[in-house]
């Protein structure tokens, strides 16, 4: 008679060890991201303000603006200025991150005219 009181346990499908070892890699990979970022010098904002195009509107004209951020922290209430003549338009960004960008636009009265931006301010978020 057979010998029913043996059961054979079947091995861990190869599929279940595929994916723990991927799940280990992308713990792995995380953990190196996060400490390769905790151990990079603090780098202050550094911000450039750039007019990327000056198109017509209703009431005179609107030069778009691009702000960049070249260092690795994050300015907050970022005030930018145009001029253009003898006017000047400005306004406030909530904030650039670290190595990023963004857009804003300035309204001008009259023809549209060359402009000149700049960043005047920031603070600490």
């Amino acid at each position: 008679m057979a010998d029913s009181s043996k059961s054979s346990t079947p091995g861990h499908p190869v599929l279940q060890w595929i994916m723990a070892g991927l799940g280990l890699v992308l713990t792995l990979a995380a953990a190196g991201v996060i400490v390769h970022a905790a151990i990079q010098p603090p780098s202050p904002p550094d911000l450039t303000a750039e007019v990327t195009a000056v198109r017509p509107a209703s009431s005179g004209f609107v030069a778009e603006i691009e702000v960049r951020n070249l260092g690795r922290d994050t300015a907050a209430a970022v005030q930018v200025e145009g001029r253009s003549g003898g006017q000047t338009a400005s306004t406030t960004i909530d904030y650039v991150p670290g190595k990023g960008r963004t857009a804003v636009a300035l309204a001008f009265p009259g023809a549209p005219a060359p402009v000149e931006a700049r960043v005047t301010g920031w603070s600490e978020p």
